[in-house]
């Protein structure tokens, strides 16, 4: 009943809009909190749409000029009908002639909790005119409130959403700096022609001596290109240097309409990290392979080892869903290997990496790593002074050898305290409490 009003304005002979009805188990909600997700949708007039999981559905508010991280605006936002869970993974285009018509990114996504609930119910809360809630998304921080007003527009009830100040309230125009989808990397005018990135890539690969790729595409026949310690930092215009992230190594590859994520020892761990392969699914593109390396971040953005390892062996899905927004995995990428069956491999590393850039342009679970050229003394003191695990340097001009080389270096930033160890013996003889 609580999806009648959505399942009456849409056909879906007609639009690729999800109608629910499926496994809601692993929808991600409780009574005091859950997902979060906002689509920017470029309907009749572009508007943002603020969506809550409770009570088994997306509670869902339409807010025309955006969320904001700036306490002093206070964005208008109209309640609509409650929107199936699965609409929170939804991106495309609703065909002309259908309700909403027009294109669909998921802007930002993540969790969130009820501040200080009366009674622990979010619904109760949104029944009652008042939700005090605080955001944990990608681009959406910090605690909000979210108020009825006595005005209505016809029969949709108008309400405020205001940022209360915290450490994550900022001026920052928080939708015009930061417009792309956090899953594909488009933004709603590239939405609309989502494949044409693709085509110019793939139609300047085919102008090069690349090699293409016969059969399907398997982990086998892409064997990692692995690194070797080096002991000091140095500075060289002949190299690139990126940051070591404390994470697991993960090789994508995509051949048709789903990804297949591969770890170091080649075993497959797709279920593992839903959200990153969310992320891959929703890119324009068919055929890839891409390696980088998957790791937790904590609440001041950097790697943490100790939050990936509750990730890391995860086995059923419907936990690893749950997990994937109580603790998001980002799956930073830094090469590409192969691109709409072309093999890149034999192309210079900086080459490759600009092709990569081109296509992964998210802000969410899948990031470009970038890189820093010839500076590897300043590179690695930067990133000592952050707590991060080191550097790797890579030669700009080799090819990808699928084996442990010297033109890939890694370079560990030390970690060290200072502390007593102490030990004692057992008592013999007449000795009482120790030994020694």
């Amino acid at each position: 009943m609580a999806l009648e009003q959505y399942r009456h304005k849409r056909d879906p002979e007609r639009t690729p809009e999800p109608f629910g009805g499926g496994d809601s188990s692993t929808a991600v909600f409780s009574r005091s909190g859950g997902m979060f997700v906002i689509q920017k949708h470029a309907a009749t007039r572009l508007h943002y749409d603020f969506r809550l999981a409770m009570e088994g559905v997306l509670r869902s508010w339409a807010v025309p000029k955006g969320p904001s991280l700036n306490p002093n605006d206070k964005r208008l936002a109209v309640m609509v009908e409650d929107h199936p869970i699965d609409y929170g993974d939804f991106e495309g285009v609703i065909p002309k002639d259908n309700y909403g018509a027009g294109e669909v990114i998921v802007w930002d996504r993540g969790v969130y909790k009820i501040i200080d609930p009366p009674d622990g119910d979010a619904a109760e809360c949104v029944r009652n005119g008042k939700l005090d809630l605080e955001m944990h998304g990608f681009k959406m921080r910090g605690a909000y409130t979210l108020v009825r007003t006595h005005i209505q527009s016809g029969k949709q009830e108008n309400w405020l959403l205001i940022k209360k100040r915290d450490e994550y309230a900022i001026e920052e125009d928080l939708t015009g700096d930061h417009p792309r989808s956090i899953l594909s990397g488009l933004t709603i005018e590239e939405m609309r022609d989502s494949a044409a990135i693709g085509r110019q890539v793939s139609a300047e690969l085919g102008k090069t001596s690349a090699k293409r790729l016969s059969g399907p595409l398997l982990s086998k026949s892409f064997p990692l290109e692995l690194s070797k310690p080096h002991d000091d930092p140095f500075d060289s215009e002949a190299w690139l240097f990126e940051i070591k992230y404390d994470g697991v190594r993960i090789l994508a590859i995509r051949d048709g309409a789903h990804v297949r994520l591969y770890a170091r020892s080649g075993t497959e761990v797709t279920a593992r990290y839903p959200e990153v392969t969310l992320a891959f699914d929703a890119m324009p593109f068919d055929r890839f392979v891409i390696d980088g390396e998957i790791v937790a971040l904590n609440d001041e953005g950097r790697p943490n080892f100790g939050m990936l390892q509750r990730r890391m062996h995860v086995g059923d899905p419907a936990t690893a869903r749950k997990l994937s927004f109580s603790i998001p995995t980002v799956d930073f990428v830094f090469d590409l290997l192969a691109f709409d069956g072309i093999d890149l491999r034999e192309m210079p590393l900086e080459t490759r990496k600009e092709i990569l850039q081109r296509v992964v342009r998210g802000e969410g679970p899948i990031r470009y790593c970038d890189h820093v050229v010839g500076r590897g003394k300043d590179f690695f003191q930067a990133a000592a002074d952050l707590g991060l695990e080191g550097i790797v340097a890579k030669k700009r001009d080799s090819i990808y050898r699928g084996a442990r080389t010297s033109e890939w270096l890694k370079i560990k930033s030390p970690q060290t305290r200072s502390f007593v160890i102490g030990g004692y013996t057992s008592p013999e003889g007449s000795r009482n409490n120790f030994g020694a």
